[in-house]
């Protein structure tokens, strides 16, 4: 054997078999240096050819603590730097001299040895951390572990996995230190750390004195944790009853028992630490709770029962068991305001994490692919406009995976300090029926006072500032949007999302007929459980029903499945009740899903940040992954390096046979702005049967097949138009009312167009000249509430123009006819000009939402009170 050591720390035998004849040496390092250097290749690829390198492998019992190591002289320099205080090679090589070998417990032999075995001090590890780079994934209950397989196997140091594949842990547990109260990572390197540096104590010292008696005084309401044991089925409310059990009974290391049963609780619950300056988690167990309080705040736990856990209940967070999810760390509902329903099982979920991880465990299916195939799954939507950006303000789900990640990754700030800044605004009281108090479920800030009803945040911006809320934007380039809470609500009657303020649910239910107290008494007071139909959930016709009683795969239509559960003699309801609460998806539905949701990314982009290289699927992949690893803007990478674009796929748009990188960015962008559809909805239509060599005849052809919703709409009411004079809709559409002060006496001029010609003919006056002069000179500001899209649009001719033609193509007059909207009123019972008078006469304020007069409005802000004037139209010309 060549380069043969002589030193006693190595004696195990590695071989070269690409060398002719095999070359063999004595340590890892060597052969790693020689097949690097000779042959041109990485350990682990010369692993993945030959196999591993080791031909002799010799266990050394350490002189210490009896464990057994490699016989390696860098796996033992690891096991006694680490579990022994950091002992050099020189003086544990004194202890050799009266070498003393112990039977090595049996192991598994297995091509990857870890650098050292696992210590008596087992309890340090209960943390689990994954390889993504092996397939299928490996994993490990220790940093140290994980890190010397990355090393060893891949070629990588963790710092560089960690960058270029994300964090190793998969599973986080705590341990609450003995010493000083504080949460540490259950993980031996952290503990280490901080109880050998930070306490200058060996962990062994700490096991024996702190870790063998710290339950000797049992408290009941220390333990609301179940510790069960998988093997037997026994269960114990103390955790060193189950480690006791566990040894004695089944003559297993914790170790060993985390490893083939996973979690030791089978009830676990999360303790807040309820004084205010603390508020941290735990664990509700003797373990963690008994040493927080008596060492991090100096209190018995008897005092501390006294003095807090009497009003406990009304404040802690519902149990972990009771939670649809099984992470570790309890959820602030402050920032967790929607709620998720699967489609599959009807169970509803809080947290948008606790609902992928139901997704995953329960019905073996990712959240993005049940997305593309069920739909999104909020039954209950909450968004808001984060208060931290300025200018361009952005709406986010209220959820921690979405505002709750943009508030850290963007603002770089803590959740608990972005709350802190949002409830220090004051909600001013306001008196409300309690037949109305559910369609006030919105939240609106300004000036950091927050109110529930849109018509008094509608007032304080035009008394305080003098604007309209139309201008908010404009006129505050770097102010927050003012949506504190936008909660939807969902008809009853016809499934659409409306927002939950009195103005848009009043205008809505009335297209069904409806009062909102009618709708109130019918559908929210008393709702009526929607009829189960399972088996039309899917959104679109290539999704696939895995049948739970055959494992046959049957598309997810009641067309297809009725016939199979038939030939089961099952019904559908006996079948949804005892098979779709555990429904899983087999391999194949599951592959085809994934094939399915990902058919809009079919090119290849690589990351050319320097030592990075990782190849993505997708553009948004690519920016997602340099935002999170590099902490780059996608503006700063591609104006660096412009060629990620590794390949480059077309796709020919079905309808206007263009060709458009086959990538979901610019298909959706594509789809947006050119055919006004959303991606899914071109998807189901027409890649089922795409062809890549249509021609413009056939893409047209396409399109008068399947017509767009705006298309469709024009061509339903073309038919039954009357013809309507342009006088009508344009006296609707003039819904402002400016005063000429210039002229003596002050005249009324309806619309900003006359308004402004009038200054120009008559006094050679500029309308932005005459603004700044004249304070006062708008009597009438209003919105009109559109029926389309429920949006505010001024109540003019020309944003209501460029409105209805930009957005829904469709001119004044058109828009007018198919709505038949009110006339603006400003006198309490005058008649209007609209020959809808009856109509007019039910509501004052359906649509003039928002109604400014700095003179002469009155507390309710509902009605303009000008004397003699019975309407917009007849203004001209009428003294006032």
């Amino acid at each position: 054997m060549q380069n043969r050591s002589v030193d006693w720390a190595d004696r195990c035998i590695y071989e070269c078999k690409e060398c002719s004849p095999p070359e063999t040496f004595d340590t890892h390092s060597k052969v790693s240096y020689h097949v690097k250097k000779k042959h041109c290749m990485a350990m682990k690829d010369y692993t993945t050819k030959f196999g591993r390198a080791m031909i002799y492998e010799e266990k050394h019992t350490c002189q210490i603590c009896g464990s057994h190591v490699l016989w390696e002289r860098s796996s033992i320099y690891q096991h006694i730097y680490q579990v022994h205080n950091r002992m050099t090679m020189e003086e544990y090589g004194r202890l050799m001299t009266a070498y003393k070998d112990a039977p090595a417990e049996p192991v598994q032999k297995a091509t990857r040895q870890m650098s050292y075995v696992e210590s008596n001090i087992d309890w340090t590890n209960e943390c689990v951390f994954e390889c993504k780079l092996c397939q299928p994934t490996r994993k490990f209950n220790s940093k140290n572990k994980i890190s010397f397989h990355v090393k060893r196997m891949h070629s990588l140091k963790m710092t560089e996995y960690n960058s270029m594949y994300g964090t190793s842990l998969l599973s986080r547990s705590w341990h609450t230190c003995q010493i000083c109260g504080i949460s540490i990572l259950c993980d031996y390197f952290s503990l280490y750390q901080h109880v050998t540096k930070g306490h200058k104590v060996s962990l062994n010292d700490y096991q024996e004195q702190l870790m063998t008696n710290y339950d000797a005084e049992r408290i009941e309401w220390l333990n609301r944790c179940i510790f069960g044991c998988k093997i037997c089925k026994a269960e114990f409310s103390f955790r060193s009853d189950f480690t006791a059990h566990i040894e004695s009974v089944h003559n297993m290391t914790m170790n060993g028992y985390r490893k083939d049963n996973g979690t030791v609780f089978k009830h676990k619950e999360i303790h807040i630490c309820q004084i205010k300056s603390c508020g941290k988690k735990f664990c509700w167990e003797t373990l963690s709770l008994k040493a927080h309080i008596e060492k991090k705040h100096e209190m018995q736990a008897i005092e501390y029962y006294e003095r807090f856990m009497t009003n406990y209940a009304e404040k802690s967070p519902t149990s972990e068991s009771n939670r649809k999810g099984s992470g570790v760390e309890p959820v602030d509902s402050r920032i967790n305001q929607c709620e998720y329903q699967c489609h599959l099982c009807d169970e509803i979920f809080d947290v948008d994490r606790y609902f992928s991880e139901h997704l995953k465990n329960t019905h073996h299916v990712t959240k993005n692919d049940y997305k593309a195939s069920f739909g999104l799954g909020l039954s209950k939507k909450v968004v808001q406009n984060c208060q931290l950006c300025k200018g361009n303000p952005k709406e986010f789900i209220m959820d921690q995976a979405y505002l709750g990640v943009h508030i850290r990754i963007t603002h770089k700030q803590s959740i608990n300090s972005y709350l802190q800044k949002v409830e220090a605004a004051h909600e001013i009281p306001e008196d409300i029926k309690d037949t109305e108090d559910w369609c006030y479920q919105c939240r609106f800030i300004c000036c950091e006072t927050v109110f529930r009803q849109k018509w008094k945040f509608d007032r304080h911006i035009g008394a305080s500032h003098g604007i309209l809320v139309s201008e908010f934007y404009e006129q505050n380039r770097h102010s927050p949007g003012y949506f504190l809470r936008k909660m939807y609500h969902t008809c009853k009657v016809c499934s659409k999302e409306i927002v939950c303020d009195k103005g848009p649910l009043q205008s809505h239910v009335r297209t069904h007929d409806l009062s909102l107290d009618g709708y109130y008494q019918n559908f929210v007071l008393n709702p009526i459980p929607p009829p189960s139909d399972w088996m039309n959930i899917a959104i679109h016709k290539n999704v696939i029903h895995t049948c739970q009683i055959c494992h046959q795969n049957v598309p997810w239509n009641a067309d297809k499945i009725a016939p199979h559960l038939a030939s089961h003699n099952v019904t559908a309801d006996l079948y949804k009740q005892h098979c779709m609460v555990a429904y899983k998806f087999n391999k194949a539905a599951t592959a085809h899903m994934s094939n399915d949701s990902n058919w809009s990314d079919k090119n290849q982009w690589e990351c050319k940040v320097e030592g990075c290289r990782v190849p993505l699927a997708s553009r948004v992949k690519l920016v997602l992954h340099i935002q999170r690893v590099h902490t780059l803007t996608a503006l700063e990478y591609f104006r660096a390096h412009k060629d990620s674009l590794q390949t480059d796929k077309q796709h020919k748009c079905q309808l206007c046979c263009a060709k458009i990188l086959w990538d979901s960015y610019y298909l959706r962008e594509h789809m947006r702005i050119k055919h006004k559809m959303k991606l899914v909805t071109y998807k189901n239509k027409f890649i089922a049967n795409y062809n890549a060599e249509i021609t413009a005849d056939e893409a047209r052809s396409k399109r008068r097949k399947f017509p767009n919703k705006i298309a469709k709409k024009k061509i339903e009411h073309k038919p039954a138009k009357k013809i309507i004079s342009q006088s009508d809709a344009e006296i609707w559409a003039t819904g402002c009312l400016f005063s000429c002060q210039m002229c003596v006496p002050a005249s009324p001029i309806a619309g900003q167009d006359e308004f402004t010609s009038h200054l120009i003919k008559t006094h050679n006056t500029p309308f932005y000249k005459y603004a700044k002069q004249y304070q006062d000179y708008k009597l009438v500001s209003g919105f009109h509430f559109c029926k389309i899209c429920q949006k505010n649009v001024k109540w003019d001719i020309d944003p209501l123009t460029k409105h209805f033609e930009d957005i829904h193509k469709l001119s004044l007059e058109e828009y007018y006819e198919d709505h038949k909207p009110k006339m603006p009123k400003l006198v309490n019972g005058a008649s209007q000009a609209s020959t809808d008078k009856d109509d007019a006469a039910d509501n004052q304020n359906e649509d003039f939402d928002n109604i400014e007069n700095t003179e002469n409005i009155d507390d309710t802000g509902e009605n303009i009170m000008i004397s003699e004037v019975q309407s917009i139209s007849a203004v001209l010309g009428t003294e006032v």
